[in-house]
């Protein structure tokens, strides 16, 4: 066995709670059928699976002002602003990476 059976799939949707303590992401685990809902803290730590209820309470709460949507892929984060249109590109789009 190899490849995502093995090792699971790539975290997706990375998100900061409001205050930036800790961080949510999707991710599909070895051995599961779909994605589930993950949260760790800041400075690190083994991340904790969202229970079904913890899920729909985060989805009926508004977006913090200055909140932060992360995407990261290859070798560029990509931070999107929830109320301004404003994107930042780590590295700027343009430069070697």
């Amino acid at each position: 066995m190899r490849g995502p059976k093995l090792v699971g799939y790539p975290q997706t949707g990375l998100r900061w709670s409001g205050d930036s303590a800790r961080l949510y992401f999707e991710w599909r685990r070895p051995g599961d059928d779909e994605a589930a809902t993950y949260v760790v803290a800041r400075d690190g730590g083994e991340p904790r699976k969202l229970t079904d209820e913890e899920r729909r309470a985060r989805r009926r709460r508004p977006a913090a002002p200055g909140t932060r949507r992360i995407d990261a892929s290859c070798s560029s984060i990509r931070a999107t602003s929830c109320c301004v249109d404003t994107v930042e590109r780590h590295p700027p789009a343009g430069h070697a990476h």
